[in-house]
Order: structure tokens, then C-alpha cells, then sequence
């Protein structure tokens, strides 16, 4: 039997791109990065220093170029981060995945972290517990509609529907619902048309929760172009903006 708890909280913040270099935000605690990824393609081969031979060998899997570049500029950033708020030489960062494909930190497991990328941005958030975030390019040229009715619910379909921005309004919801999934690490499932992400409080099954007990989740536009969303293990609390650190700005202590 399923037991359903007043466990999900969404609502949505502003952002601030930071020029300095933020820690943990103790409300949250958590800290969130944001990458550029074309300003960081004239440094890969100093980059690719920052990676262990079974991360240069996957990168070398990839087919296309650009995904190749992607992985080895999000993996050495994530590295250079956790090093910031670990102390930790970045050679002894090992970066393993669970049963369910979640990465996780080897021999550190009080720090959590998770990263997302779409179109030439990624964002980083590592925090004190449980993290997903998820951010997508608002595509033009997608059609929302082939897949919209096997993720969101009636109450999600009929809030499309009113909607005065179907596609900006779609986005948000695919947002929650993936930064819900990271965090608890279950991955996209059957289950995935379940998962809440209309403003407010929201029941949820326990067996879709993993080892959470309660998710807040915020959804940011960042920039024009992407929309996003963050979950965090916590309950609910006011929050109204977000501060990213730009990683660019740090690009000379590479």
C-alpha cells in the first residue's frame, strides 16, 4: 500500500548570477554554479588535466564532439567545486553512481551534488543533502503535445490548458518533476505522470520519494532562453531568490 504524505512544496524564485563566489546558503544549504560552455572550450586541455583515466575514456565515447567537450568541462568544474567545499585535492575526487545510475562522492558522503546541462549552459548544485536540478531550452520547435499527456496528470493538463504560455508553462512542469527525480534518484519511470509540479502542496507516494521525507522544489527562469528547477530534501520555506555563482569569472585559477 502506497501511503500518501504532504511532503512536495513547489513554487518559484528569481535568480541572481553572482559575480563573486558564493558558499552554502544556509537557508538551503546548498550552492549552485553556472557554466557557460562555450567560454570554457579554450581551456579544455587544461581541463582535462582534472580527469582520471576512466573519465578520459568515457569522454572519448561520446560520438559527437560538442558531448565529448560538455562532459569534460561539466566533470572538471563539478571536481573544482566539491574541492572548494571538501578541501580536498581535486585527484582524490572519485565520483561513483548507485544502483539507480545517481552519481554520488567516494569516501565524502555528507556532501551531495547534481548536475544539468541543455543547449550551451550547465549548472551545478551541491548541498548538505539530497539535490536534484534540471534546466531545459525553451525549443520553439518541440512539440510538447506528443508526450504531454504520459507526464501530467488531469490537474496538470487542465493548468496547461488555462495557461496564458502553454510552452513556457510545460517547461516548468517537465522541470519540477525531473529536479524531483534527481534528487531521490529514482530516474524517469512509468511513475513520472505522479510526480507533482502545480504550485503549492502536494500528496505523494512514499514509494516514489526513495529515502526523501519531504522536497521543496523552486523553478527559476534563467535567462530568456531556459527555464529551471531545483529540489531540495527539506520542507517547505519562503524563499525568494537564488544566487548562482558564474564559474567563468574563475577561470583563471585553472
Amino acid at each position: 500500500m502506497n501511503h500518501l504524505k504532504n511532503n512536495v512544496f513547489c513554487s518559484t524564485a528569481e535568480i541572481l548570477i553572482d559575480d563573486g563566489f558564493k558558499g552554502l546558503d544556509a537557508n538551503l544549504g546548498a550552492v549552485f554554479y553556472s557554466i557557460q560552455l562555450s567560454k570554457f572550450r579554450a581551456i579544455l586541455p587544461k581541463l582535462k588535466r582534472y580527469l582520471n583515466t576512466e573519465e578520459i575514456k568515457r569522454s572519448e565515447r561520446y560520438y559527437h564532439t560538442k558531448d565529448k567537450e560538455r562532459f569534460i568541462i561539466c566533470r572538471a568544474l563539478l571536481k573544482y567545486c566539491i574541492c572548494r567545499h571538501t578541501g580536498q585535492d581535486i585527484s582524490t575526487v572519485i565520483l561513483k553512481k548507485d544502483t539507480n545510475k545517481k552519481p554520488y562522492l567516494l569516501n565524502y558522503n555528507s556532501l551531495c551534488f547534481n548536475v544539468t546541462h541543455a543547449g550551451d549552459f550547465a549548472l551545478i548544485a551541491i548541498a548538505c543533502s539530497p539535490v536534484g536540478i534540471d534546466i531545459e531550452c525553451l525549443d520553439t520547435n518541440f512539440d510538447y503535445n506528443k508526450i504531454v499527456k504520459n507526464v501530467c496528470n488531469k490537474q496538470e493538463l487542465d493548468a496547461l490548458e488555462r495557461s496564458e504560455n502553454v510552452k513556457h508553462t510545460f517547461y516548468k512542469l517537465w522541470t519540477r518533476k525531473e529536479a524531483i527525480v534527481k534528487a531521490t534518484g529514482l530516474g524517469i519511470t512509468d511513475d513520472f505522470i505522479d510526480i507533482p509540479s502545480l504550485d503549492g502542496y502536494h500528496l505523494m507516494s512514499e514509494s516514489l520519494l526513495g529515502q526523501l521525507s519531504n522536497i521543496h522544489v523552486i523553478s527559476f527562469q534563467f535567462n530568456t532562453t531556459y527555464k529551471g528547477a531545483i529540489a531540495l530534501s527539506q520542507k517547505h520555506q519562503s524563499i525568494k531568490t537564488i544566487i548562482f555563482n558564474n564559474l567563468f569569472l574563475k577561470v583563471k585559477e585553472f
